[in-house]
């Protein structure tokens, strides 16, 4: 998947408020077929975004000037009609999220680390799994970014705690990924005056590991077998 523009997030609950109102006249009609909504400033939103009018939850799938086009009734509301001035609230992904994208040239990298490998006295090589998911892994490096997008990422890192806590991660705005950062270490540098270099390493996070320790032995000889050693106490 192609890089378009990089986003983080805590949750997805659309709970601070945008403080842009509806603004059309009559009201958002309760069918999901009314899919555009008029409002105060759409610079207030980003593609991509969750957010709620009443108790309905959207999420913003484009914006021309002040309309936004949405998915109605996601994450298991329901579709409802929204009357002229009502308060819209949204998710917290532009607080963490620099207005630039990293470097050209970030490392895409997938794995599947829970598939683990044993060379037997014979040189035959047997593995077994853990679990057999894979999982991205991404080395993010903002070059030549002002202040206030480094405190954005320093916020982000704050509220992980370093390796701690996980948050969320996008590439276009759709897809959304559970990650953690791979350090405790922040590291920032000032490039020129009120100009920084920010490194941010993160990591997938697994929700359903599918454990199997499965050791495939399929043709293994009895001289052949692997000698497990034990871990001293």
């Amino acid at each position: 998947m192609a890089i378009t523009r990089i986003r983080f997030r805590v949750d997805t609950t659309p709970d601070t408020d945008s403080t842009s109102d509806l603004n059309m006249a009559g009201h958002l009609a309760s069918n999901t077929s009314t899919t555009s909504a008029v409002v105060d400033d759409g610079t207030d939103f980003e593609v991509g975004q969750n957010i709620k009018m009443n108790s309905e939850e959207m999420t913003i799938t484009a914006i021309s000037t002040h309309t936004l086009t949405v998915i109605r009734a996601v994450n298991g509301t329901s579709v409802a009609q929204h009357n002229d001035n009502v308060s819209i609230f949204k998710d917290d992904s532009p607080t963490y999220t620099p207005t630039q994208n990293p470097n050209v040239g970030t490392d895409i990298s997938k794995v599947y680390d829970g598939i683990k490998s044993k060379k037997s006295l014979g040189g035959k090589t047997y593995t077994f799994a853990n679990h057999e998911s894979s999982r991205i892994q991404r080395k993010l490096v903002y070059e030549n970014i002002t202040e206030a997008n480094k405190n954005r990422l320093v916020a982000l890192f704050d509220y992980a705690k370093g390796q701690k806590t996980s948050f969320q991660y996008s590439e276009d705005g759709n897809t959304w990924y559970t990650v953690r950062l791979t350090s405790n270490k922040f590291p920032v540098s000032e490039t020129a005056y009120n100009v920084y270099r920010v490194g941010i390493n993160i990591e997938e996070q697994l929700e359903y590991l599918k454990i199997r320790f499965k050791l495939m032995m399929i043709g293994c000889r009895k001289s052949d077998k692997v000698k497990w050693r034990k871990t001293p106490r």
